[in-house]
C-alpha cells in the first residue's frame, strides 16, 4: 500500500533535484562519509515518513486479509477499511 505514496514523494524528490540544478545529487555525492550519512541517515529516513504518513491519510483502519476463492481456489487479498473518505466494509 506504501508504494503509491513512496512514487509520489520519490517524483517529488527528483523534481526538487531538477528545479534547484540538481543540489540534492550534489550533496548526496558529497565524500565520505558525509554523502553516506545524508542519504541514509536523512533522505530515505523522510522518504520512509513521508509515504508512510501518505498512506495513513489515504488508507485508514486498514486491514488485509487473504484467503482462498471458494469456486476456483485461487489466493484473493482483500482490503478491509476506509479509502480517503468512503467508508469501507468492516
Amino acid at each position: 500500500l506504501n508504494l503509491p505514496a513512496v512514487l509520489l514523494v520519490l517524483g517529488f524528490v527528483f523534481a526538487i533535484d531538477d528545479v534547484t540544478g540538481f543540489e540534492v545529487t550534489k550533496a548526496l555525492e558529497l565524500p565520505p562519509p558525509w554523502g553516506v550519512v545524508l542519504l541514509w541517515g536523512v533522505l530515505l529516513p523522510s522518504l520512509y515518513v513521508l509515504s508512510t504518513g501518505l498512506t495513513n491519510i489515504g488508507f485508514k483502519d486498514g486491514l488485509i486479509l487473504k484467503g482462498k476463492c471458494p469456486d476456483c481456489g485461487a489466493e484473493n487479498f482483500t482490503y478491509f477499511g476506509d479509502l480517503l473518505t468512503v467508508p469501507g466494509n468492516r
